[in-house]
């Protein structure tokens, strides 16, 4: 009888270890195999995935995170990028996810199984003119679009020596791309390497290399190319390499020819403003904010200030001002008697600086009410309401 029992008890905890066994897989640690059959036990979040306007549940463990190659596409398509917002501004770089049903966002692109080939072109010489802020690349394919392209990015110097080397017979056989470039301050010698063409997809390589501080630089290029080559071309990329690091960077974008504004929104403070943008423009802070009780003010993607607004727009967006203040309000709470003063930012606060009260003596300042936890005397960078401990000048 107590054989049986025994084995009865083994058996029994071979049966539990097996129900609550989860083999590893060779996807990343954080990521589940999308079987709801995983979810036994409290290890394991459900995240919502949207691909392609559609959403998707997913199983991951708790404190586990994603790749773009865990996410499941068309075979004829690729992830490039996972976002917290539908737009693709707020950036996803592998954080642990802990919280269930969190969303997010996966961005896509045709996937191209053929090899890019390399386009004839010749640059026509721009040396006359002027890149007033722009970013982004146009293929135009006609001399309407040529004059179209022109008003929505007027160059009040140059326009007219253009319309003489690019007239209506020009575009029988042959087509522009027009790109418009920055290089930041250490960026020097930028010129175009290549053009080339995989699928639907044009792409503008350009290279640089690293020099001496010399302030950012927008240039202006203006591509010669035969015209039967690009008929099915639908969007276009400007990749740029560093030729001492062979890094490469690449930015998207779509055909917005046809579109001449943005909408922008900024969320500066507790309020809004709305602003048109040119397609393509790059925003400057001084576009759109300049108080004077303020200093340090940039443009970001997200509201906690960490991802600074760098790209042109080239679609309705959202962004937000963050500034610091040059002055802040100091509230001295003294019993039931309230004084205040304006001090510049990071001024460190004294004693003397609170408001005199006739027959009392100031003994120190608190967070708190009850003289508890002593004000550390760090300077103010935001306003701030202390408690003055008082006594009786004997």
């Amino acid at each position: 009888m107590r054989r049986v029992i025994m084995f009865l008890l083994a058996l029994i905890t071979f049966v539990l270890l097996l129900s609550n066994y989860n083999p590893a897989n060779n996807m990343n640690p954080g990521f589940g195999d999308n079987d709801p059959t995983a979810a036994n036990g409290l290890s394991k979040l459900t995240i919502l995935i949207v691909i392609d306007g559609k959403q998707k549940p997913f199983l991951i463990n708790k404190f586990g995170s994603i790749r773009k190659e865990d996410i499941p596409v068309d075979s004829n398509r690729q992830v490039t990028g996972i976002f917290y917002d539908v737009e693709y501004n707020n950036e996803y770089h592998g954080e642990s996810i802990k919280i269930n049903n969190i969303i997010l966002y996966a961005r896509t692109e045709e996937k191209y199984q053929e090899t890019p080939s390399s386009l004839p072109f010749s640059l026509y010489d721009n040396s006359s003119l002027n890149n007033d802020g722009y970013s982004g690349v146009f293929l135009i394919k006609d001399y309407i679009m040529f004059e179209n392209h022109f008003s929505h990015f007027p160059m009040e110097e140059g326009f007219s020596q253009l319309q003489e080397s690019f007239s209506s017979s020009y575009f029988v056989d042959k087509e522009l791309i027009i790109v418009y470039a920055l290089t930041g301050p250490k960026e020097k010698n930028i010129i175009i390497e290549e053009i080339s063409k995989i699928g639907s997809l044009l792409e503008v390589l350009l290279s640089y290399n690293k020099g001496e501080e010399d302030g950012a630089k927008y240039h202006l290029f203006i591509i010669m190319i035969d015209k039967t080559i690009n008929d099915e071309t639908s969007k276009a990329t400007i990749s740029i390499i560093n030729r001492d690091t062979l890094e490469k960077s690449s930015y998207y974008y779509v055909d917005n020819q046809n579109r001449k504004e943005a909408s922008v929104l900024f969320h500066i403070g507790s309020r809004q403003e709305r602003i048109n943008v040119l397609i393509n423009n790059t925003i400057s802070i001084y576009d759109v904010f300049d108080d004077e009780q303020y200093k340090d003010a940039n443009i970001y993607y997200d509201q906690d200030f960490h991802d600074l607004y760098t790209e042109p727009i080239i679609d309705d967006q959202v962004l937000y001002i963050g500034a610091k203040q040059l002055q802040y309000s100091v509230v001295f709470i003294i019993e039931d008697l309230y004084k205040s003063i304006i001090v510049d930012d990071e001024y460190i606060i004294a004693l003397d600086d609170i408001p005199k009260i006739e027959g009392i003596r100031y003994l120190g300042l608190y967070y708190d009410k009850n003289y508890l936890v002593i004000f550390n005397n760090l300077p103010v960078t935001s306003n701030i309401v202390l408690y003055v401990k008082w006594d009786f000048l004997k």
